[in-house]
């Protein structure tokens, strides 16, 4: 992609023609609506600062106002960069949202996952010196690592972000987010998230106090991560998949150290029965026997989030799909418990040129907003059932021409799995109910402001 970038070193793209007088008038008498979960305003199709009734406007910096080399940008180790060119960057044109119109750019885009959900967004903004980045990593202080167009870059997060109470409303690894020059010639800041397609989130909090934490954004494939070495618990699987399927994306079903264990078939066999259509692959991430069963979901553009508790093998997974040793690992312990080697979430760029977010190992993984997902994916053979119940309220306790109890005494719905579902549904509810009392404190405590 060396393109990108041209022999003097400079960014050859101009702004497109200003848009007529007229339509931008009828645009900015548009009313505002906001996206709160992913922090971004849109006035009349005009991408706006989040805490701001105005398009986001800048200073308009003149050529060679845009930061160097020295002012961040660099190549990525955790993701190769997509710009095999290593001429430095130092008379830039304006670049404004127009820049993403050519073709060079939005190859390169597509190749981190851009989409038309976030073309058609950012092709809303009305700023110049602005371009869109994908964040493949989050350090302290408020620190980004942003892969674009040019290669990788490290970013500051606007305060604002940095003061939030949501964390939906926080940049997450995964997402898409508009970078602006800093004219005093520092790093870029992230100011805008744009539409998410798809977001990974569990809930860190407990029973009276609910916490959001997306862990991945963006994504096509969720692959629960399952190591045949321990013992197979369906409820722990049964909570990871309706988490994949609340996030919006496919969940597949990984089970790892088939190299170590006999009874492959017999597991696998297990999981189809819980998963339903959704793929259930067997393979070592040791040696590499079973990849190939997730060639479809690692197709060039694809981004996959690894999720799992510690120990179930996805740092041995991504060295493997990696083709290196990117991530640490270790054995599990003594105790059979797994031992935490990740420790942040990061975005890597595969030789398939599928995109992979590697996230820590998970203990605990509460229910976030999935009482959608339990009918509609995890559990549909339990909604299908309950379709069947004589009257629509009914609790499936003791009630006459109830489907679900007739199911459980044939053998055709095994308790364990009904006793799976009451237990996440109570949950989302539960968390439901947390979030509606949260949101209604919140708003008190503004109208006493």
């Amino acid at each position: 992609m060396g393109g990108l970038v041209d022999q003097h070193g400079t960014v050859a793209i101009e702004q497109s023609q200003q848009r007529d007088a007229g339509a931008a008038e009828q645009r900015l008498a548009a009313p505002v609506r906001r996206n709160v979960d992913h922090g971004w305003l849109l006035r009349g199709g005009r991408c706006c600062r989040a805490g701001s009734s105005h398009p986001t406007r800048s200073t308009a910096p003149g050529r060679g106002d845009l930061p160097s080399q020295a002012a961040g940008y660099r190549t990525g180790k955790d993701l190769a960069p997509l710009s095999t060119s290593s001429a430095r960057v130092s008379n830039w044109r304006r670049v404004g949202c127009s820049g993403v119109t050519d073709e060079r750019w939005l190859q390169a885009l597509r190749q981190l996952g851009w989409a038309p959900l976030h073309h058609e967004a950012f092709a809303t903004c009305d700023a110049e010196a602005v371009w869109p980045g994908r964040v493949s990593r989050i350090d302290r202080g408020g620190w980004l690592t942003v892969e674009t167009a040019q290669g990788s870059r490290r970013a500051r997060q606007h305060a604002r972000f940095r003061r939030v109470v949501d964390a939906l409303a926080a940049p997450t690894v995964g997402d898409w987010v508009v970078l602006r020059h800093d004219p005093g010639g520092g790093p870029p800041v992230a100011e805008t998230i744009l539409p998410r397609r798809s977001v990974f989130v569990r809930n860190a909090g407990d029973d009276d106090r609910a916490q959001p934490q997306p862990l991945a954004a963006n994504i096509d494939s969720v692959l629960v991560v399952v190591a045949l070495t321990s013992q197979y618990h369906t409820r722990a699987v049964d909570r990871f998949l309706a988490l994949a399927w609340a996030s919006g994306a496919e969940p597949v079903i990984v089970l790892t150290k088939a190299d170590l264990v006999d009874e492959v078939e017999q597991v696998r066999a297990i999981a189809r029965a819980q998963a339903g259509e959704i793929d259930v692959v067997a393979l070592s991430g040791r040696t590499g026997a079973g990849l190939e069963e997730l060639g479809r979901h690692l197709q060039p553009g694809r981004t996959v989030v690894l999720v799992g508790q510690s120990g179930a093998g996805k740092s041995t997974l991504a060295n493997r799909l990696a083709g290196e040793n990117i991530l640490a690992a270790a054995e599990v312990r003594k105790d059979g418990r797994g031992r935490h080697t990740t420790t942040h979430r990061q975005l890597l760029r595969l030789p398939s040129g599928a995109l992979l977010i590697d996230t820590p190992g998970l203990r605990s993984v509460g229910m976030w907003e999935a009482a959608g997902s339990l009918d509609e994916g995890a559990f549909t053979d339990v909604d299908q059932l309950a379709a069947r119940c004589r009257f629509s309220d009914c609790a499936h306790e003791h009630e006459p021409g109830c489907a679900v109890q007739d199911a459980l005494a044939s053998g055709a719905l095994t308790r364990a799995r009904w006793e799976s579902y009451r237990t996440l549904r109570a949950e989302a509810d539960q968390v439901a109910r947390a979030r509606s009392q949260t949101e209604r404190a919140r708003r008190s405590g503004r109208r006493r402001s």
